[in-house]
């Protein structure tokens, strides 16, 4: 007896068949209904702020993705960021410059945060986009060397103060470099702001800052 493969979409929650499938891995995938509705950001890039040249978020955080992104974060579901790394990929292909950048460079996690969620989220995306566009990524240089509290948790100067002096950069593996630093979600900056304050200090050349999605109340959204 024949069965039709079916794959879960991380978005609606369906199984689909193969034909109804924008992209797919291990049994999961976002099906070209979902794909085609996801909401997107007019021109996927934005101004960057102190030490980051420029900010690029394909997608805004909202509806069905804001959900997925929450379940790939908190719920054990590592594998979803196979896809949206992927569609990351896609929806910036056409910045063909962010070829010239030496390295791809995960926000970090605190120890203890990876021991109990087991997986960094920011890792995977930084991981499939070094797959697809063949710039290295480097996931031990850049370290969160105090534990801090979850930025979706604080407000204000709150979010700002929770995450100064939080991370360091390695000078070595950085000085001169030209850096792409990847996270998930761009709400107000301060999470890559730091990041970006440290690998400076550690004598980058240049940051320009991708995630998967950016908050359409960021006052940097167009």
């Amino acid at each position: 007896m024949f069965f039709e493969r079916r794959c879960f979409c991380v978005l609606c929650g369906k199984y689909k068949s193969t034909e109804k499938l924008q992209l797919s891995h291990k049994g999961i995938a976002v099906c070209k209904s979902c794909y085609d509705n996801i909401g997107t950001t007019k021109d996927k890039s934005f101004d960057g702020k102190g030490n980051i040249k420029i900010v690029l978020s394909p997608y805004v955080y909202g509806g069905a993705i804001r959900e997925a992104v929450k379940v790939y974060k908190f719920s054990g579901q590592w594998l979803y960021g196979e896809l949206f790394g992927r569609m990351i990929c896609d929806e910036l292909k056409e910045h063909t410059w962010l070829l010239e950048y030496d390295c791809i460079i995960p926000v970090p996690l605190h120890e203890s945060r990876f021991k109990e969620r087991g997986y960094n989220q920011s890792e995977i995306l930084a991981r499939v986009m070094s797959e697809h566009t063949g710039i290295p990524m480097l996931s031990d240089v850049l370290f969160r060397i105090r534990e801090t509290k979850r930025q979706s948790t604080l407000k204000g100067l709150e979010r700002i103060e929770n995450v100064r002096n939080a991370f360091w950069a390695h000078p070595e593996a950085v000085r001169n470099k030209r850096i792409i630093l990847v996270d998930d979600i761009y709400t107000m900056g301060e999470t890559a702001g730091s990041c970006a304050q440290a690998l400076k200090a550690a004598g980058a050349a240049d940051i320009a800052v991708i995630t998967l999605c950016i908050t359409v109340d960021n006052k940097y959204y167009k």
